[in-house]
C-alpha cells in the first residue's frame, strides 16, 4: 500500500518514481504468485497453504486487492494483474464477508503480528507463532483497505457509484 500511496505526492519527475513503480511491480509479482487458486486469497502464512493451521487472512487480503487495483487504476501496473484482482476481491466477498441482519463483518483478520520480543512473547517469526495470533472480525486495518479496494475496483471495472 506504501508504495502506491507515496506515489500521489510524489512529482512526476521526481527521482524515486521509477524505482518505487518497480518495487510496486515485484511486490504485486509476488503477490499474484502466492494467491490461491481456488478462492483468489491469501493464507496468513503465504508459502505454507494447506499446513495445519493456516488460514486465509482478510487484512493482508484487502491489502493486496488495493494496492493493485490502484496501481493499475493509475498505469503503474499492466492489466494483466486484473484478473488476480478481481478473483481476489471476489474471494473476501464470498469468503470472508458474512452478514448478520445489518451487521456486515470482515471475518479472518489476523487481530496482530510483528517480530521482536513484545509483552515478553517471542515473535519470531515462525509459522507457529503467525498462526498462533488471535483471530478476530473487523480488524481495522483490514476495513479501512477492503473499502479502498472497493473504491479501486469498482473504478477498475467502470461501475458508477450507487
Amino acid at each position: 500500500m506504501a508504495c502506491v500511496d507515496v506515489l500521489d505526492f510524489l512529482p512526476a519527475n521526481h527521482p524515486a518514481r521509477k524505482e518505487i513503480i518497480a518495487e510496486l511491480k515485484k511486490v504485486s509479482d509476488g503477490i499474484v504468485k502466492w494467491q490461491q487458486a481456488d478462492s483468489g486469497l491469501w493464507w496468513q502464512v503465504m508459502d505454507q497453504g494447506n499446513r495445519k493451521g493456516n488460514y486465509l487472512e482478510a487484512t493482508a487480503a484487502a491489502m493486496f486487492v488495493y494496492a493493485m487495483a490502484k496501481g493499475v487504476n493509475h498505469g503503474y501496473l499492466a492489466r494483466d494483474y486484473v484478473p488476480a484482482i478481481l478473483k481476489g476481491y471476489s474471494g473476501i466477498i464470498t469468503k470472508l464477508v458474512k452478514t448478520d441482519g445489518d451487521k456486515t463483518s470482515l471475518t479472518q483478520c489476523c487481530q496482530v503480528a510483528g517480530l521482536g520480543v513484545f509483552d515478553e512473547k517471542n515473535r519470531d517469526g515462525s509459522f507457529k507463532y503467525y498462526v498462533s495470533e488471535p483471530i478476530v472480525e473487523n480488524d481495522l486495518k483490514g476495513v479501512g483497505p477492503f473499502i479502498l479496494a472497493g473504491i479501486e475496483v469498482q473504478q477498475l471495472v467502470g461501475s458508477p457509484a450507487k
